[in-house]
């Protein structure tokens, strides 16, 4: 009489093989996961460093329209600090800007307290902001870079008759602004993403 060996059970090597395709499955499905956050992420990060650049650049562009401004004949003489002139506007030769020459630090107004406002108030909107009672200051100048574009808000500054240079050191001659006068010109603009905010500034010397 023959000894009859059992056959090999199929059942053992179906399992073994669904648990690890089911192991395989996980790993490929979390490194897909992955993948996916990190081009999501890759991807926001390129789109903010996109809007700072476009906020810059801007910025820039109100600080050349500024510049632009002060070419105007009315500054072949020296302006009084504080005061108010009318000046052309570039690119459009009938029309005319009022532009008012701030003095140092004026245009950022005074603190909820009472107390001038310090530099770090250049980053606070308000200041920006048009006929805001807090800061009890007068409009910013506008520049509009991309009129085609209703998510760009318009670049707003300001320009201060920042220093008076005289021709000698003199502290009395020099109180007499007969060398040159130097205009800080002050530019705040947003990208489309008005989370992305640039803020910068540029000076500007009047010779006589």
């Amino acid at each position: 009489m023959k000894n009859m060996r059992p056959l090999p059970s199929t059942t053992r090597s179906r399992g073994f093989v669904l648990v690890t395709s089911l192991i395989f499955l996980v790993v490929i499905t979390l490194l897909a996961v992955s993948a996916i956050n990190s081009a999501t992420l890759q991807e926001r990060m390129a789109s903010n460093q996109r809007e700072k650049s476009r906020a810059l650049q801007a910025a820039d562009a109100g600080l050349r329209q500024g510049e632009l401004l002060m070419r105007d004949p009315v500054f072949n003489d020296a302006q009084p600090p504080g005061s108010t002139v009318n000046v052309a506007n570039p690119g459009q030769p009938a029309a005319t800007v009022s532009l008012r020459l701030w003095r140092p630090g004026a245009f950022l107004g005074n603190d909820t307290d009472g107390n001038p406002a310090d530099s770090l108030a250049f980053l606070d909107p308000a200041i920006w902001q048009t006929s805001d009672p807090l800061w009890q200051t007068s409009d910013p100048l506008s520049y509009d870079v991309d009129a085609g574009n209703a998510r760009l808000e318009p670049v707003r500054y300001y320009i201060e008759d920042y220093d008076c240079v005289g021709r000698d050191l003199n502290p009395g001659n020099r109180a007499k602004c007969d060398g040159s006068i130097i205009y800080r010109v002050t530019a705040r603009a947003t990208g489309e993403n008005p989370a992305a905010v640039a803020v910068t500034q540029s000076l500007y010397e009047k010779r006589y």
